[in-house]
């Protein structure tokens, strides 16, 4: 399969049409998470932020090697169909979880399907047009990604009046299950020769060692800003707190419930 010559080829329409669903769906997820654990389960603050700590350390764990590996094998679908399969699979069976630790296996595991699919999805967008046409492209896609990311918590927050926490992690099924479909069966690959990547050349970690020197100093940087980066979802449970004190720090729902552990 050859390049496409117009910048909005099927492949760049299709996976920003991913991207919105896939986001609609676990944003969905995350928007009701917090309130989940702490007043559905009783647990605390402290639960949640050891929840997405290890979910976000996990995500960014896996990204290189899904990008090294997409490399090696000449081929962009295998790991983003994992990716998008684990986070639409998993994140609505968390309205089936019982305890924070059931709770943080399906979280790292769909978090971990995130990173995944991140590396070898932006390889493939550029792969499918060309190289006048990247920005174009990566515009589009995070066009969409920003736009499923902010009809999640909107639908969150309209269900969340109508609708039990359990309901809407299953409904979150519906638009995740749609973007596996659809990177599945319309996102197409691009045939590509192996370079120096291949079974044959520099393993992983002498492929870092070669990276230049100005990127790694790039990567230090970025690495610092997301050491001292936290998870939003705190924001989220500190704004309920603070606009319904009667379920929050001064109820006896979230601030003053005890780490339970069974």
């Amino acid at each position: 399969m050859t390049k496409k010559t117009s910048w909005l080829s099927g492949n760049v329409f299709y996976m920003g049409l991913v991207s919105l669903l896939g986001d609609a769906s676990h944003e969905m997820a995350t928007e009701i998470l917090p309130f989940f654990l702490t007043i559905e389960l009783g647990y605390s603050a402290a639960v949640l932020g050891l929840i997405e700590g290890f979910s976000d350390g996990a995500s960014s764990f896996v990204k290189p090697f899904s990008g090294y590996m997409s490399d090696r094998m000449g081929r962009r679908k295998p790991p983003i169909n994992l990716g998008y399969g684990l986070t639409g699979l998993l994140v609505p069976v968390i309205g089936f979880a019982s305890n924070w630790i059931q709770i943080a296996g399906l979280r790292v595991g769909a978090w971990i399907g995130r990173g995944a699919r991140a590396g070898p999805r932006d390889a493939l967008l550029v792969d499918s047009v060309t190289s006048e046409f990247h920005g174009r492209a990566f515009g589009f896609h995070r066009a969409m990604d920003t736009i499923g990311a902010t009809i999640g918590p909107a639908l969150a927050l309209v269900l969340v009046t109508i609708l039990g926490y359990r309901e809407i992690f299953f409904l979150a099924a519906l638009p995740g299950i749609a973007a596996v479909f659809i990177v599945v069966f319309l996102v197409k690959d691009i045939k590509r020769k192996q370079s120096g990547d291949s079974p044959k050349g520099p393993g992983f970690f002498l492929t870092i060692r070669s990276l230049p020197r100005t990127f790694k100093l790039f990567i230090a940087g970025v690495g610092m800003f997301g050491i001292a980066n936290f998870a939003n979802t705190l924001f989220t449970l500190r704004a309920e707190q603070v606009l319904a004190p009667g379920m929050g720090a001064k109820g006896n729902v979230i601030g003053d419930c005890p780490l339970h552990v069974a």
